[in-house]
């Protein structure tokens, strides 16, 4: 079966409302053009605000407060998530009945909250836990866990994750601004 251009140019555009529409869950603002993969789900215990031209892979799950700027691109299988959402050392209950951020039983706070800066991309199956800074054009290798915030343009692996190197050097920075600054 042949689809023409003209179909490709309607159906491209609901699909990819449709992908938002299943993926946002609550508490999530966000820009018309974001592009979400199949099987995410994006959340807030009160507000998460996701801006222009960002891009959500695939079975990604983020769960946090926050910020997430323009132009990141997080990978598939990417998990955004809050290292202090449940109250586990909640004396008399297990575990699964403990207090959590979702339910409205534990409060939330900055420590709950994300913010990742623009052009930043997030690498395959890595973690970003709550309460960090990821710095714009950073790069987050696949299968990193980050547990701290991460300064500008720096490339970051590992678990936990330590920078390995920079993307740019000063001049280059500069340089590579300059131009975004044209767009």
């Amino acid at each position: 079966m042949v689809i023409d251009f003209v179909t490709i140019n309607v159906i491209r555009p609901l699909y990819r409302r449709l992908m938002r529409r299943l993926a946002i869950r609550k508490n999530v603002i966000y820009h018309p053009d974001l592009y979400v993969g199949r099987r995410a789900c994006i959340m807030a215990p009160d507000r998460l605000e996701i801006g222009r031209n960002v891009n959500i892979g695939m079975d990604t799950w983020i769960a946090v407060n926050g910020v997430i700027e323009d132009g990141v691109r997080i990978s598939s299988y990417v998990g955004i998530v809050g290292k202090h959402d449940h109250g586990i050392a909640t004396i008399g209950q297990r575990p699964y009945d403990a207090p959590w951020v979702f339910d409205g039983s534990l409060p939330s706070d900055e420590r709950h909250s994300i913010h990742i800066e623009r052009d930043a991309w997030i690498g395959y199956k890595s973690t970003i836990l709550s309460g960090i800074t990821i710095g714009r054009g950073a790069v987050i290798a696949a299968g990193a866990v980050v547990t701290k915030n991460v300064p500008c343009y720096a490339i970051m692996a590992g678990n936990p994750a330590k920078q390995i190197g920079k993307l740019f050097n000063e001049e280059q920075i500069l340089q590579h601004e300059a131009r975004l600054a044209k767009l």
